[in-house]
């Protein structure tokens, strides 16, 4: 699990991302609405999973390190942009000049890796 101030642990000392917070008690998706809010916002930003996303065509790959996050190659072997963290990649990264945390529901795809 990644280790930023960003998350924050619930009174049963559940982890999640407080500035991405899921706010839907019946979803199935720890608390998020879509399984898209649940990939980025849980699995990848605070389980520390990396990430395969797709938009429009285009394919994009994040590798989290020890201590930060890496835009790469398809095959993780190259180290194209890095990122302080997961939170810092959905609101810093943008494809066409739009953050990432707001396309997250308009993503082709999505997938933890």
């Amino acid at each position: 699990m990644i280790k930023d101030s960003y998350i924050r642990t619930d009174i049963c000392g559940y982890a999640f991302n407080g500035k991405f917070p899921p706010n839907d008690r019946n979803s199935l998706y720890h608390g998020y609405k879509t399984p898209a809010e649940e990939c980025l916002f849980y699995d990848f930003a605070v389980q520390g999973y990396d990430l395969m996303i797709r938009y429009k065509g285009e394919s994009y790959y994040f590798m989290v390190d020890e201590d930060c996050v890496w835009l790469s190659d398809e095959n993780f072997t190259e180290t194209i942009k890095k990122f302080a963290n997961g939170n810092d990649v959905l609101e810093n990264f943008c494809i066409e000049n739009v953050p990432l945390y707001k396309l997250v529901d308009k993503l082709d795809d999505y997938e933890p890796m």
